[in-house]
Protein backbone atom coordinates (compact mmCIF):
# COMPACT_ATOMS: atom_id res chain seq x y z
CA UNK A 1 0.00 0.00 0.00
CA UNK A 2 1.27 3.07 -0.79
CA UNK A 3 1.51 6.06 1.83
CA UNK A 4 -1.39 8.42 -0.22
CA UNK A 5 -3.20 5.58 -0.09
CA UNK A 6 -2.96 4.74 3.62
CA UNK A 7 -3.64 8.50 4.45
CA UNK A 8 -6.79 8.07 2.20
CA UNK A 9 -8.02 5.17 4.28
CA UNK A 10 -7.60 6.47 8.10
CA UNK A 11 -9.27 9.75 6.72
CA UNK A 12 -12.02 7.47 5.69
CA UNK A 13 -12.08 5.48 9.37
CA UNK A 14 -12.27 8.52 11.13
CA UNK A 15 -14.86 10.11 9.07
CA UNK A 16 -16.93 7.31 9.36
CA UNK A 17 -16.83 7.30 13.43
CA UNK A 18 -17.39 10.17 13.77
CA UNK A 19 -20.28 9.94 11.56
CA UNK A 20 -21.17 7.10 13.52
CA UNK A 21 -20.84 8.67 16.79
CA UNK A 22 -22.88 11.81 15.22
CA UNK A 23 -25.57 9.66 14.34
CA UNK A 24 -25.52 7.75 17.98
CA UNK A 25 -24.84 11.10 20.23
CA UNK A 26 -28.28 10.78 22.26
CA UNK A 27 -27.22 7.21 23.25
CA UNK A 28 -23.25 8.60 24.20
CA UNK A 29 -24.77 11.75 25.62
CA UNK A 30 -27.01 8.93 28.29
CA UNK A 31 -24.07 6.90 28.47
CA UNK A 32 -21.81 9.86 29.73
CA UNK A 33 -24.73 10.80 32.38
CA UNK A 34 -25.22 7.63 33.95
CA UNK A 35 -21.14 7.66 34.45
CA UNK A 36 -21.12 11.26 35.86
CA UNK A 37 -24.13 10.50 38.10
CA UNK A 38 -22.52 7.30 39.36
CA UNK A 39 -19.43 8.97 39.75
CA UNK A 40 -20.83 11.89 41.53
CA UNK A 41 -22.59 10.73 45.57
CA UNK A 42 -26.11 10.78 46.23
CA UNK A 43 -27.45 13.67 47.90
CA UNK A 44 -28.33 12.41 51.73
CA UNK A 45 -31.34 13.89 53.81
CA UNK A 46 -31.06 17.37 55.39
CA UNK A 47 -28.63 17.11 58.53
CA UNK A 48 -28.43 19.86 61.07
CA UNK A 49 -25.22 20.79 62.36
CA UNK A 50 -24.78 22.20 65.65
CA UNK A 51 -21.51 23.45 67.26
CA UNK A 52 -21.89 25.73 69.41
CA UNK A 53 -24.00 28.57 68.59
CA UNK A 54 -22.76 27.78 65.01
CA UNK A 55 -25.96 25.55 63.46
CA UNK A 56 -24.84 24.41 59.60
CA UNK A 57 -27.55 22.94 57.18
CA UNK A 58 -26.11 20.03 55.22
CA UNK A 59 -26.90 16.84 52.82
CA UNK A 60 -23.24 15.03 53.61
CA UNK A 61 -21.84 14.28 57.26
CA UNK A 62 -21.45 17.26 59.46
CA UNK A 63 -18.18 18.95 59.97
CA UNK A 64 -15.43 17.72 62.73
CA UNK A 65 -16.39 19.15 66.00
CA UNK A 66 -20.13 19.22 64.84
CA UNK A 67 -22.95 17.08 66.53
CA UNK A 68 -25.70 16.07 64.66
CA UNK A 69 -29.08 16.71 65.57
CA UNK A 70 -32.86 16.15 64.13
CA UNK A 71 -34.30 18.46 61.86
CA UNK A 72 -37.33 19.20 64.00
CA UNK A 73 -38.82 22.36 62.04
CA UNK A 74 -41.44 22.21 59.56
CA UNK A 75 -40.33 21.97 55.60
CA UNK A 76 -37.15 24.15 55.26
CA UNK A 77 -37.43 26.38 52.21
CA UNK A 78 -34.53 27.27 49.85
CA UNK A 79 -35.28 30.46 48.43
CA UNK A 80 -32.75 32.34 46.03
CA UNK A 81 -30.63 35.92 47.22
CA UNK A 82 -32.68 38.94 45.96
CA UNK A 83 -30.70 40.59 43.47
CA UNK A 84 -29.50 43.81 44.21
CA UNK A 85 -30.36 46.42 41.52
CA UNK A 86 -27.24 48.66 40.27
CA UNK A 87 -28.27 52.32 41.37
CA UNK A 88 -29.55 54.38 38.33
CA UNK A 89 -27.65 57.48 37.48
CA UNK A 90 -29.31 60.94 36.81
CA UNK A 91 -29.14 61.17 32.47
CA UNK A 92 -26.79 63.87 31.66
CA UNK A 93 -25.28 63.82 34.72
CA UNK A 94 -21.29 63.75 35.58
CA UNK A 95 -19.56 61.24 37.40
CA UNK A 96 -20.96 59.77 40.49
CA UNK A 97 -17.70 61.27 42.74
CA UNK A 98 -18.69 64.59 41.39
CA UNK A 99 -22.10 64.10 42.44
CA UNK A 100 -21.35 63.01 45.80
CA UNK A 101 -19.23 65.39 46.38
CA UNK A 102 -21.27 68.04 44.65
CA UNK A 103 -18.11 69.26 42.83
CA UNK A 104 -19.33 71.86 40.33
CA UNK A 105 -17.60 71.50 36.88
CA UNK A 106 -15.65 74.86 37.59
CA UNK A 107 -12.11 75.75 36.78
CA UNK A 108 -11.05 77.41 39.58
CA UNK A 109 -10.79 75.37 42.28
CA UNK A 110 -8.89 73.17 40.27
CA UNK A 111 -6.31 76.28 39.06
CA UNK A 112 -5.71 77.05 42.69
CA UNK A 113 -4.63 73.44 43.90
CA UNK A 114 -2.30 73.87 40.69
CA UNK A 115 -1.06 77.10 42.06
CA UNK A 116 -0.63 75.22 45.14
CA UNK A 117 1.37 72.71 43.94
CA UNK A 118 3.29 74.63 41.64
CA UNK A 119 3.77 76.93 44.42
CA UNK A 120 4.88 74.09 46.74
CA UNK A 121 1.98 75.17 49.50
CA UNK A 122 3.01 78.48 50.00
Amino acid sequence: MSTPFRAAVVVAACLAAGGLAWHNRALLQAWAGAAQSAAEPAAGPLRKCVNGQQVTYTNAACPAGHKEQAVTAAPVNVVPATPVPKPAQAAGSGPLLHQVLDVKQDTTLKDKMMERAIDGGR
